[in-house]
């Protein structure tokens, strides 16, 4: 239902902008010219010359909603969105009113007042339509902002919050940028720090995942939970599979999954 209304209103701003530029394109107008047929022949073509350029306008417009963000890259999205949400559409506007003028009314378009009156103003059309796009898009990823707010304080929260483990008898409290790794070797999961040594922690590993800051340490796979700084190096496998080398234990290495291959090299170039 929500396309629906989407498809109707885009139809029906598509038949406004075409009524304002076929009456701003002729020279003269009376009110005799609502009674000619041509004028709402003329009318209807544009109306679909319009709705496909702003369909297209619209559809990359979320297309590059899904890429960039105008919060997390917004130069990058900025540039993008002149390229395909302003340039692009200039250019197909140009070719449909080519077409238009030259292959169904027989005009040469080049002796028309379209280069240096319609044209501009189309160009300020686009412009004002993508920053209404851009206006929309902010007002509906409000509560989006709201939560990605709340989830960096929870990330802070979780960079000050120790671990609790076991070092024989004795209870130790571990400072998070102390873990180098977290393994589970048979039913243990063993914390390795440097330079403190090794410790148990006796909850489940997934209780520990969500102890330990995302920002700082990933889930390589099902046994094991490393520290940014701890990674020395990574190989990609051509199965996509990732080879990790870590700084301590000296020598060791994970094997990451190529289903988490993309999300570990993401999170490991991330700015913290």
């Amino acid at each position: 239902m929500k396309n629906v209304r989407k498809s109707l209103l885009l139809v029906l701003v598509s038949f406004l902008i075409a009524v304002f530029f076929v009456l701003i394109g002729r020279e003269s107008w009376d009110w005799g010219l609502f009674l000619k047929g041509m004028f709402y022949f003329d009318i209807g073509c544009v109306t679909l010359i319009v709705l496909t350029v702003l369909s297209f306008l619209v559809w990359q417009d979320g297309r590059l909603n899904q890429k960039f963000s105008w919060f997390d890259s917004f130069w990058k999205r900025l540039s993008h969105q002149f390229l395909f949400g302003v340039m692009v559409p200039v250019f197909m506007s140009i070719a449909l009113v080519y077409f238009y003028m030259e292959f169904v009314l027989g005009y040469n378009i080049f002796n028309t007042t379209y280069f240096s009156y319609e044209l501009p103003i189309s160009v300020v059309f686009f412009v004002l339509i993508n920053l209404v796009l851009g206006i929309i898009y902010l007002l509906e990823n409000r509560e989006t902002i709201s939560e990605k707010e709340k989830l960096q304080e929870s990330n802070t929260d979780k960079r000050l919050q120790p671990i609790l483990a076991h070092k024989g008898k004795n209870k130790v409290i571990i400072d998070q940028e102390k873990i180098q790794l977290v393994e589970k070797i048979g039913v243990a999961n063993i914390i390795f720090c440097n330079p403190l040594g090794q410790f148990i922690f006796q909850g489940s590993l997934e209780d520990l995942d969500g102890l330990l800051n995302p920002q700082l340490f990933f889930r390589a796979n099902r046994q094991a939970i490393v520290y940014r700084e701890n990674c020395k190096s990574f190989l990609t496998e051509r199965s996509g599979k990732v080879i990790l080398s870590l700084k301590c234990p000296d020598s060791k290495q994970l094997t990451i999954s190529q289903k988490k291959a993309k999300e570990f090299k993401s999170w490991l170039i991330k700015k913290i």
